[in-house]
């Protein structure tokens, strides 16, 4: 019995080596595929509803809602006097690499998927006395992964298991205030307090052993930063904007429970850890042009600049390997509007095409998302309504990932 407690004490040991993402993370360069990583992609910032969605997602310049304040708040004084936003969403991403799958330890035959639903902004803004004053919350990144269920069962009967699952969100709550300066001249601030979790947990089981190893680490995020932008008539068809969001540190408070049990040779081992750790989320500035070509069609497009260099993380005290590089996104739709008369009132129907190009921080491999979207909508009297979709394809991995939105805003005008 000595020697058998002995094995399961170095399977135990060997088993903390193998789960622990720390120790592993060593060795992996995995760059988008990482524990923190958004799904889809690292570049976020702002939050697109469906208008701007349908629009490639240029945030900078042009305003159809509330939720522009996240980008530039500079657009709040483009709105009408009170502004009410309601945003869901339905995600869909493809992975290949990620935690323990295709990084030694397990290996699928092929990319997995994930998919999620999410209302995923909520928020208002109303002028007063010559301001306009924004509120809003909304989900601003997802951690999820794809689900692991392995089974080793020769001839029907199950000798070993092992399931793995990710899951987290990081939310944002959102005050900003803007003005409009002069007949050309507009900007704003926001204030953005976030927060959020992460959890991950791996199982094995050796069945007919009745072992069960356990690795369970959890995350909680708190930070804040600042956006700002503004924005300047150059013509009475032609917008510029600049816009900016402060790099800051988003804190993590970890815990890690490792836990061995064999009921049958009355083995129960606990090892617990915590730590708090930091990310240090970089430093995103753009700029942006709104042409109204025609009192039908509109030409948008931004420009991001990500300084992705800075970027720093520590886990459970270690400082995490992250060779990233700066990084430029572009951004750039085209809008249609359509006017009907229905019962009297005026109905608006806008058609919306759009482009993205995402190239992501990391250096090897030079990976990049190619995004295509469009959208519509109908605006009748104080009631918008808009969907659209983009279906976006990855290059530079070898495994061809591939990143779907489709949102659906309602919003409603005073």
């Amino acid at each position: 019995m000595i020697k058998r407690q002995g094995l399961f004490v170095i399977l135990f040991s060997c088993a903390a080596v193998v789960l622990t993402p720390s120790l592993a993370s060593s060795q992996l360069v995995l760059g988008q595929y990482e524990d923190e990583a958004p799904v889809g992609t690292w570049n976020t910032f702002g939050f697109a509803s469906a208008s701007s969605l349908g629009l490639g997602g240029t945030t900078f310049a042009y305003a159809t809602d509330s939720s522009a304040s996240l980008s530039n708040p500079a657009l709040l004084t483009s709105l009408p006097k009170a502004c009410f936003t309601l945003s869901g969403s339905y995600a869909y991403a493809s992975f290949f690499k990620y935690a323990l799958v295709n990084t030694g330890v397990v290996r699928s035959s092929g990319n997995l998927s994930l998919r999620s639903w999410a209302v995923d902004f909520g928020g208002f803004s109303f002028k007063l006395h010559g301001w306009t004053i924004a509120l809003g919350i909304g989900v601003s990144e997802i951690y999820g992964r794809p689900k692991v269920a392995y089974s080793y069962a020769p001839g029907g009967i199950a000798l070993y298991r092992l399931n793995f699952d990710q899951t987290g969100t990081l939310k944002n709550i959102h005050l900003a205030v803007a003005r409009q300066l002069t007949q050309r001249f507009a900007a704003g601030v926001g204030f953005n307090l976030i927060f959020g979790n992460l959890d991950r947990r791996t199982e094995d089981q050796w069945i007919g052993e009745g072992i069960t190893i356990t690795d369970h680490k959890t995350q909680t995020f708190r930070g804040y930063y600042l956006n700002a932008g503004m924005t300047y008539a150059l013509a009475d068809s032609l917008t510029a904007a600049l816009v900016f969001r402060t790099p800051f540190t988003k804190r993590a408070k970890d815990r890690s429970v490792l836990q061995y049990t064999a009921p049958a040779a009355q083995i129960d081992i606990r090892i617990e850890a915590d730590s708090e750790d930091t990310y240090r989320q970089p430093l995103l500035a753009g700029f942006g042009l709104n042409w109204r070509i025609s009192s039908s069609l509109r030409a948008v497009s931004d420009f991001v600049f990500a300084n992705w260099s800075s970027y720093k993380a520590s886990y459970f005290g270690e400082e995490k390997q992250r060779d990233f590089r700066n990084v430029i996104q572009v951004r750039a739709g085209l809008e249609y509007l359509a006017v009907y008369s229905l019962l009297g009132a005026i109905v608006q129907m806008p058609v919306r095409i759009g482009f993205h190009s995402d190239p992501q921080p990391m250096k090897e491999p030079r990976s990049a998302y190619a995004s295509f979207s469009f959208g519509t909508g109908i605006h009748w009297k104080k009631i918008r309504l808009d969907a659209a979709t983009s279906i976006g394809k990855e290059t530079g991995s070898g495994q061809a990932l591939v990143a779907q939105r489709i949102a659906l805003t309602l919003g409603f005008r005073l």
